[in-house]
């Protein structure tokens, strides 16, 4: 992403400015939307794949929750499920889905 971005900005950069300067005041403009939407993806990667690799036996969110289901530990397994929701719902309607009825 950083190697993308246009250089046209640091060229009306003051001679002798910093890397760090030219960095903050440059580039980053230009690529706070980009990190934004990259960190939000690798978040909801992230916590979609702990549901999948927890119902295979690794302790993670979905073995959690596999076994609130299966000792009968329904509010336990809601209250998982509703922070999952939460977690992952505003990604997708920040992103214009429209899969939860939230947006």
């Amino acid at each position: 992403m950083i190697e993308e971005t246009d250089l046209a900005a640091t060229r009306v950069l003051p001679i002798g400015a910093s890397a760090i300067s030219a960095f903050a005041f440059a580039r980053f403009p230009e690529l706070a939307d980009k990190f934004k939407t990259y960190t939000l993806y690798r978040l909801e990667c992230g916590m979609r794949s702990t549901l999948v690799l927890g119902f295979v036996g690794l302790p993670t969110v979905g073995f959690h929750l596999e076994s609130h289901f299966k000792q009968g530990h329904y509010a336990q397994a809601a209250a998982l499920l509703g922070v999952f929701y939460v977690l992952i719902a505003p990604g997708d309607c920040g992103r214009g889905r429209r899969r939860f009825p939230c947006c």
